[in-house]
């Protein structure tokens, strides 16, 4: 019975304190997101923020390297390139 009440004593204030700590690292996560626009309600129009910076500069090189847009890549951009299907015309009948 001893041996029980030690481990108790002994594990209450570890508990208390990671419980304490666990609130501050879940604050510091929320600040965290909303610094880099990933909270709710962000998006990637929210001023300020590192989600809104990176889609300026996306943007940007977009724009420099137009028609050139593999050249992202070398930037950290994720870039897929595909060619637009061309539209089919559907045969119709000859009219007399």
């Amino acid at each position: 019975m001893a041996a029980i009440i030690a481990v108790l004593a002994k594990a209450k204030p570890q508990r208390a304190l990671a419980k304490n700590l666990q609130a501050q690292a879940d604050a510091l996560f929320q600040s965290s997101n909303t610094t880099l626009g990933l909270a709710d309600g962000q998006t990637m129009s929210t001023p300020g923020t590192g989600l809104f910076l990176m889609a300026q500069v996306r943007d940007f090189l977009l724009w420099k390297y137009k028609g050139q847009e593999s050249i992202l890549e070398t930037y950290g951009f994720g870039v897929v390139i595909s060619t637009a299907a061309t539209p089919q015309r559907q045969h119709q009948p000859a009219t007399k």
